[in-house]
């Protein structure tokens, strides 16, 4: 083995799933810049993911995305709300967040039009 990855391997903590999955509960607070707001946001997890999957249509899939990560830290927060927000303030916080909730899928801005 290499003596680079073995250090790795000997310095590295033991996987705790319960430390897993509290983490992806945290909420994670990010300044969006082109709409001058903080956000509260949660991350995905593989159920979300498994919901994601039913959804054909691209543009479907970026609202269910965005609700669910929004959702996190607001558990109030519909579906239909963020279906009606503007299309600039949607595409803003998809394109700084979703490194953080998609990461290792990339998300692709909102389209005006699409269906």
């Amino acid at each position: 083995m290499d003596a680079h990855l073995k250090r790795g391997e000997e310095e590295a903590e033991k996987f705790d799933p319960s430390k897993c999955v509290e983490s992806g509960l945290e909420i994670k607070k990010k300044y969006v810049a082109k709409i001058d707001r903080v956000v509260c946001y949660g991350r995905l997890n593989l159920k979300d993911s498994l919901e994601l999957t039913k959804i054909e249509d691209s543009m479907e899939r970026a609202v269910f995305i965005l609700w669910k990560a929004l959702q996190k830290a607001d558990p109030k927060l519909s579906l239909k709300t963020v279906e009606n927000f503007p299309l600039d303030t949607a595409t803003a916080i998809l394109g700084e967040l979703g490194d953080d909730f998609l990461s290792p899928q990339k998300v692709k801005p909102l389209k005006a039009g699409s269906e």
